[in-house]
């Protein structure tokens, strides 16, 4: 990832149900394919299940259906590893409660290259905050702080009920 990528911080917000997590894979994998031997991708999954991410991951990535990697699961991870690299430079990391403490653990033992946040407004800290939309602010103005040190992010959130129908929702339709 190039040092002018550094900072940058893009936050998708959709309506439940609507894609998120799979535009979150294809993201991840493609990135993937680009990166070096040592790099990675970082994806901190509060979401889905760990194990239905990874399947998930090589479907998207190697371009297969559930049923495709049923059928050859050892065909699938090498044409997984073939067209994005080893499984391991998407790491997943899959925990309901993550702190702010934690992430940052994981952000220095695993030096990400990209981080993927599957939904980063469910990420516990700043419990200073005086109501959830400043604690938000805060979070996400950490969030960017981490896109400056290791790469970008890409974060994924729910819009409100108000999005609902809307094509070009605006920013003030992000829960919280």
């Amino acid at each position: 990832v190039s040092q002018s990528r550094y900072g940058n911080f893009v936050v998708v917000g959709a309506r439940p149900d609507s894609g998120k997590t799979t535009f979150l894979l294809s993201e991840a994998t493609h990135i993937a394919s680009q990166l070096k031997d040592k790099e990675c991708v970082l994806w901190l999954n509060n979401e889905e299940k760990g194990e239905k991410i990874g399947r998930r991951i090589i479907e998207s990535g190697a371009g297969l259906t559930t049923e495709d990697l049923r059928k050859d699961p050892t065909g699938a991870v090498k044409k997984f590893e073939k067209d994005v690299g080893p499984l391991t430079r998407i790491k997943v990391i899959y925990q309901t409660l993550m702190h702010v403490k934690e992430v940052e653990g994981w952000c220095k033992k695993y030096n990400p290259s990209v981080i993927i946040f599957d939904q980063l407004w469910k990420i516990h800290g700043f419990t200073e905050a005086a109501n959830e939309t400043q604690r938000q602010t805060m979070l996400f103005a950490w969030a960017r702080g981490l896109a400056g040190k290791y790469g970008p992010i890409i974060a994924v959130h729910q819009l409100g009920g108000e999005a609902e129908g809307e094509r070009y929702p605006p920013m003030s339709n992000l829960y919280g």
